[in-house]
């Protein structure tokens, strides 16, 4: 365990899943109002080619919205992990009878065997992980993908960029996640990547999707 995952499994991370979207649309207004597009609208241009019957974990999944998004698309084989119990139990009452499985776990120590899905994801996850460990839950994340890395971070082109988040340092770093993953994980192609600027936020604030794929 680190400093992060302290805090983030803790009753601060509760606090968080209480602060942030904790249904679909709310969700997709959130999206909306930040990027003038929906999230379901930004997942299918990144999406389309991959099977609704791909196996697909969300790192970090929170209380599951993202993943109960995918399911509205028709996804039928969905699983996410999260370090924080309260938020584990908050995903099974929101994907009730929905194809989703969460558990407990923790990014550095993925409990899967090796190429256990077809993709394997986070969004606004690795933002909060530590640089000095960022290649080790890279790492984890690409072993147990057999195909696909798909991602949405905040993006930052010079270097990793430490912002402070709710008045703690050590919490929030912002940087170029998909060359990360290239330079951590060699045998990754970037399929693809688009960045999209917040209108709701001056100085041209910009999150960063990418999808990368295992070289043949």
């Amino acid at each position: 365990m680190t400093e992060q995952s302290d805090w983030w499994g803790s009753e601060f991370g509760s606090e968080y899943m209480l602060r942030n979207p904790r249904h679909p649309d709310e969700m997709q207004a959130l999206y909306l109002r930040r990027f003038g597009m929906d999230r379901t609208t930004m997942n299918e241009e990144f999406l389309h080619a991959v099977p609704r019957d791909a196996r697909i974990l969300e790192v970090g999944c929170n209380v599951g919205v993202q993943l109960n998004l995918l399911a509205r698309m028709g996804f039928t084989d969905l699983h996410g992990v999260e370090i924080n119990p309260v938020a584990v139990e908050h995903a099974e009452v929101l994907n009730t009878d929905l194809p989703i499985v969460v558990e407990e776990g923790t990014a550095l120590d993925l409990p899967f065997a090796d190429a256990s899905f077809d993709l394997v994801y986070t969004s606004g996850v690795l933002i909060h992980i530590h640089p000095d460990d960022l290649a080790r839950v890279q790492r984890e994340m690409v072993r147990c993908a057999s195909r696909w890395i798909w991602g949405l971070e905040y993006y930052a082109d010079n270097g990793h960029l430490e912002i402070p988040y709710r008045g703690q340092q050590g919490l929030l770093w912002k940087t170029d996640f998909a060359k990360a993953f290239l330079a951590n994980a060699p045998g990754l192609r970037l399929a693809m990547q688009r960045l999209y600027t917040y209108l709701d936020e001056p100085g041209g604030v910009q999150d960063q999707m990418y999808l990368l794929e295992r070289q043949s």
